[in-house]
């Protein structure tokens, strides 16, 4: 991927509960049980910043129950901004079916689980995956499909500071 390329990105739940998050409330990433102390505020801005320039963001059901679940798990006086900022994501991204039944014949399932199997569908598909996940970064690259370890944007990130 070109940095200057327009993509259709899919989004692993890590990543997906990281811009929830920073959406609802940037300071809240430095505080969130599920994100602190791997994720950073800095670390929204660029993952906010490569999906501005993405064609479109997809994003299955299996990645959003997850994402639901697991911002859900922050401090509950953030509850209402995190409902908030999820509903602003459902509606921004595009939601795609793949049938668990697919992902499950994914020959990484049971090494992967059955989320990242959907995301591998997806990448047979066309998708590029933007994923912190390095198991399914390189399962996607051994099938010849377009995936973006978001460790690498972030090392492009600090470098143009």
């Amino acid at each position: 991927m070109r940095p200057d390329e327009r993509v259709e990105f899919a989004l692993d739940s890590n990543l997906a509960v990281l811009f929830v998050v920073g959406v609802a409330d940037r300071s809240a990433v430095s505080r969130h049980k599920r994100l602190a102390p791997r994720f950073s505020i800095e670390d929204f801005d660029i993952l906010r910043h490569a999906l501005e320039g993405a064609a479109r963001v997809v994003v299955p059901p299996h990645v959003l129950t997850e994402t639901s679940n697991l911002a859900r798990q922050g401090a509950a006086a953030d509850a209402r901004n995190l409902a908030e900022a999820f509903r602003f994501v459902v509606e921004s991204f595009d939601e795609v079916e793949v049938e668990a039944r697919q992902a499950v014949g994914v020959d990484d399932f049971q090494r992967l689980g059955l989320t990242d199997c959907v995301l591998l569908v997806l990448g047979s598909r066309g998708a590029t995956l933007l994923t912190v996940d390095e198991a399914l970064y390189c399962a996607a690259l051994s099938k010849g499909y377009d995936a973006v370890n978001f460790a690498d944007l972030r090392a492009f990130g600090a470098s143009r500071r």
